[in-house]
């Protein structure tokens, strides 16, 4: 499993994910039941995280497992379709490098989600700018190849 300061292994968190009780999980207190909130009786008990010596006797910690088991399917499916358009990113920008000049890809602005131009010219005549009007633009990746490989 995943270990602090390690690449995310996806494979290994499904698998565990694919293990554990399946289901909506849901908490109570530091009770952590799978099931329908609505139903008790028909919801099946997975544990709990009662610390008498904690303030709220662990009820934070069963809040944190249940919202954490809740979103993995969702976060998974988000990490694997941005490493894809990454992948798709890169690769056609090494294409346009390899292959002529000027390359205009069109991408989401991570800050607004409108449209953004994003303009490279490769070695050796290198410049590399993004354009979008959102003032709280962003980007995390790192589409300066051209700027990197010198």
């Amino acid at each position: 499993m995943n270990q602090p300061g390690q690449p995310l292994d996806l494979d290994a968190i499904q698998t565990a994910l694919a293990a554990a009780t399946d289901g909506t999980w849901w908490c109570d207190g530091p009770e952590i039941y799978a099931g329908q909130p609505d139903i008790p009786a028909a919801s099946t008990n997975i544990g709990e995280t009662l610390q008498f010596d904690l303030p709220d006797h662990g009820n934070a910690n069963a809040v944190a497992i249940v919202a954490t088991h809740n979103a993995l399917p969702a976060l998974i499916a988000r990490v694997q379709e941005l490493e894809q358009q990454l992948a798709a990113t890169r690769a056609e920008l090494e294409r346009e490098r390899a292959g002529k000049g000027h390359i205009n890809l069109t991408r989401a602005c991570t800050g607004c989600g409108h449209s953004r131009i994003t303009h490279t010219v490769p070695e050796p005549n290198s410049c590399f700018a993004e354009s979008c009007d959102c003032p709280t633009f962003a980007d995390p990746l790192t589409l300066s190849a051209a700027h990197d490989a010198r």
